[in-house]
């Protein structure tokens, strides 16, 4: 767990993987078949995935539930599906670094997903 707020925590770690995976190789896997087929072997051979993030995230939310900094009412598991899933459409459709508008998007969403 971290020291800022469970959002600002969050917003962290999802713009690092946004920056994290250049725009070009993104663009590769989006318009080369044998790019695309060479990341699902990857991740079918044991390479984290989104899947891999999500589940951090869930056990990330579920350990602020714990400790007070996320209300118990909480759904942990749909608030990270819904936070790797924005960031999946997010890493697709980005510009080259996370802009101004990335983060003011990211603060939206985490405002709504952790009001409960």
């Amino acid at each position: 767990m971290g020291q800022a707020t469970v959002a600002d925590n969050l917003q962290e770690v999802v713009l690092a993987l946004l920056d994290s995976l250049p725009p070009a190789v993104v663009g590769l896997a989006m318009t080369r078949p044998a790019a695309a087929q060479h990341t699902r072997e990857g991740f079918q051979s044991g390479a984290p995935a989104f899947d891999a993030i999500q589940h951090v995230f869930t056990a990330y939310l579920q350990a602020e539930q714990r400790d007070g900094r996320l209300p118990a009412r909480a759904d942990a598991a749909t608030i990270a599906l819904a936070l790797i899933g924005t960031t999946h459409h997010l890493l697709m459709a980005r510009s080259p670094r996370p802009d101004e508008d990335t983060k003011a998007t990211t603060a939206r969403l985490l405002a709504v997903l952790l009001s409960g």
